[in-house]
């Protein structure tokens, strides 16, 4: 009885540790949306953001910067509901928006701009 009793928890419980192992191993994913015509901020921020996800993970996290206008880049732009500039990380159904911070920093205080950047990603 009690070995019946054992199975079926172990049974119920399953799908949470499926969870628990898929969510560890999906990939942050960085993305920066941007407009054609950018300024020196604009240009600052995809800056900052790129060598500080070198620095930081190396190779480990996808950063992609696209043009928020661009017809072939629609899709994405839907998927995470952007309506504008934005710097956004993304795991699995999770999405942190940083864009506010990061154009308010990446000029003038790039290091703080690094700090949230590595929050965030370790958040996620």
């Amino acid at each position: 009885m009690k070995r019946q009793i054992l199975v079926m928890v172990l049974l119920m419980l399953a799908p949470l540790f499926h969870a628990y192992s898929q969510d560890k191993d999906q990939k942050v994913e960085a993305y920066y949306f941007h407009n054609k015509t950018r300024c020196m901020t604009c240009n600052t921020v995809e800056k900052v953001t790129k060598e500080s996800l070198q620095e930081l993970y190396g190779d480990k996290i996808v950063f992609k910067s696209l043009v928020f206008e661009d017809k072939s880049n629609k899709d994405v732009v839907k998927k995470y509901q952007v309506e504008g500039q934005s710097l956004i990380f993304v795991k699995g159904d999770k999405k942190t928006d940083i864009t506010n911070y990061a154009f308010l920093n990446a000029v003038t205080r790039p290091e703080k701009l690094k700090e949230k950047i590595k929050e965030t990603v370790d958040n996620l």
